[in-house]
């Protein structure tokens, strides 16, 4: 499944002369900046910007607005030794300073903040500290959000060892569910039941409950079903992953997730998703999403918080997903 989540734009403003993208990286240039330092020019996302200072003490100004909140990168190289570079960082207005770096002569500057705040407007101003050259040198700059993106899909918790269903027996020879039951109590936990009440609604109805028949539940509950990868031993954990995140964050579907590993089989359930992903111009950055930002519902593990947690108990692989709705 491809998900395509598109990044609003930025609100900046940009006027003609402003209109720099990716010039060449030669180091000097003997044309006049078309920034000076009464201009604020806008900068955003992920854009490769290049910009020219020569005298000391000149200060180049950027604007940049973020869609998301989260953590946020602002980087500037200079392509000379000769070029002393501080950057600093206002929020709000050109007071409130929350960032600085100073490393030199040459040397790269980077401002990290962790806790943007979306659709507030951010400064950077960039400022030769050096001394004056005769000839303008480039510097290269950008800035990249990183979203804080969360996601709570509120479903029931149960863990398959309680009392109330954990040693009622399996259709399986010896299975029952307090061992054997994670599949069904996953599938429980979708439905919105009780896993003693799933039991019983399928024994009532001659239903065979092991192997568990997750595609006839679904039909007989009136749901929709959708499953991805394979049962097998492969781990396609960076395959599924955005369709994972697609159903949870998008769709707010809770995701069963088959594991595999040296302990055999397990199911969890994934239920939201917490953390800090990339994103560049074209969206979010699917890509960097990691096991321990997906929430779970673990029916064998009640210290299981997360999908990372879960793969570290002996199922290392991620094989296959599944969803009712």
């Amino acid at each position: 499944m491809k998900l395509d989540i598109r990044e609003k734009s930025i609100n900046t403003q940009e006027t003609e002369e402003q209109g720099i993208n990716k010039p060449e990286l030669n180091g000097y240039d003997t044309v006049v900046p078309v920034v000076n330092s009464t201009d604020i020019r806008g900068m955003k996302n992920d854009e490769d910007i290049i910009g020219t200072m020569g005298s000391n003490n000149e200060v180049d100004w950027y604007k940049v607005r973020f869609d998301y909140n989260g953590k946020a990168n602002f980087y500037i190289k200079p392509m000379s030794d000769d070029l002393n570079i501080d950057l600093s960082l206002y929020k709000g207005d050109k007071k409130t300073l929350v960032g600085f770096s100073g490393n030199g002569p040459g040397s790269h500057e980077l401002i990290t903040i962790y806790n943007t705040d979306k659709g507030v407007d951010y400064f950077l101003k960039v400022e030769n500290k050096g001394k004056s050259i005769k000839s303008y040198i480039k510097y290269y700059a950008r800035c990249r959000i990183y979203p804080y993106i969360f996601k709570d899909v509120e479903t029931v918790k149960h863990q398959q060892q309680d009392i109330r269903w954990g040693f009622k027996q399996l259709d399986c020879k010896g299975c029952c569910i307090r061992r054997h039951g994670c599949y069904l109590v996953c599938s429980a936990m979708v439905l919105n039941e009780t896993p003693k009440k799933h039991y019983e609604y399928l024994k009532n109805r001659g239903i065979k409950n092991c192997p568990y028949p997750i595609q006839d539940i679904a039909t007989l509950y009136e749901k929709k079903y959708k499953s991805e990868g394979k049962r097998d031993g492969i781990d396609r954990l960076d395959f599924l992953k955005s369709s994972i995140f697609y159903y949870v964050y998008m769709k707010s579907i809770p995701v069963i997730v088959r594991l595999h590993g040296s302990r055999g089989t397990h199911f969890v359930l994934v239920t939201g998703f917490d953390g800090n992903i990339s994103s560049n111009k074209k969206g979010i950055g699917l890509e960097d999403i990691k096991a321990d930002m997906f929430k779970v519902n673990d029916p064998g593990y009640i210290d299981n918080k997360t999908l990372a947690d879960s793969l570290g108990k002996g199922y290392e692989k991620l094989t296959h997903i599944e969803v009712m709705y």
